[in-house]
């Protein structure tokens, strides 16, 4: 098992054990929003990526221990790649890579409780992700004619670390969530492929998020 999953768990059966069962109780939220992604890594050709724009949603089931502690368990949909320059044919050749992955993140988060509406919170932890789609998009530069292919040179799984802060603020009898993450992809996505190498990328990004908790 992966050292920081260890410590995930460790941390988890500490606050089990020192929290009173009476504080404790299960929470939930839908969540939805925007995310920029990256490929950060080596490639033989050494392009130059450029971020794109996806949108996210999916839903957050937790445990709150009582204390401000919580751990969190997602489920969320989200749409990656990037956008790279290359010479195709000898034809300057824009390329977007579109990646859909089904992300399942385990966060240990603490928030805040104050005394007002507004209570702050940082949260961080591993997540694992199973690519759903992958297509990649061949466009001629300063031509609206676009090829759309799959791309199979694309790993069917993603590790990464999330970390990030946020607010959760009480409006009536509801609470709602709003926070901003990074996700450091560790994992390569990429196939080994004799013909080109081990050219090795890892997904980058950060997200924005919306959302209403039960």
């Amino acid at each position: 098992m992966r050292p920081h999953l260890l410590l995930c768990l460790a941390f988890l059966v500490v606050l089990s054990v020192a929290t009173p069962a009476h504080a404790q109780r299960w929470i939930g939220a839908l969540k939805a929003g925007g995310t920029i992604t990256q490929f950060s890594g080596e490639t033989l050709t050494n392009v130059d990526f450029e971020p794109r724009v996806g949108l996210v949603g999916g839903v957050t089931l937790g445990f709150d221990f009582g204390t401000g502690f919580a751990v969190l368990s997602e489920a969320i949909y989200a749409r990656k790649g990037a956008y790279f320059d290359i010479l195709l044919n000898d034809r300057p050749t824009r390329i977007r890579s579109d990646l859909t992955y089904l992300e399942i993140p385990l966060l240990a988060q603490y928030r805040l409780e104050t005394s007002g509406y507004v209570h702050p919170k940082i949260f961080a932890g591993p997540m694992i992700a199973f690519l759903l789609n992958s297509r990649i998009e061949f466009r001629d530069k300063g031509s609206d004619l676009a090829q759309i292919e799959e791309d199979d040179s694309i790993e069917g799984r993603d590790f990464a670390v999330v970390f990030g802060a946020g607010v959760e603020v009480e409006v009536s009898d509801q609470r709602l969530s709003f926070e901003a993450r990074a996700e450091l992809g560790r994992a390569d996505i990429t196939k080994p492929d004799p013909e080109l190498g081990n050219p090795e990328l890892h997904n980058t990004g950060i997200k924005i998020l919306v959302g209403i908790i039960f």
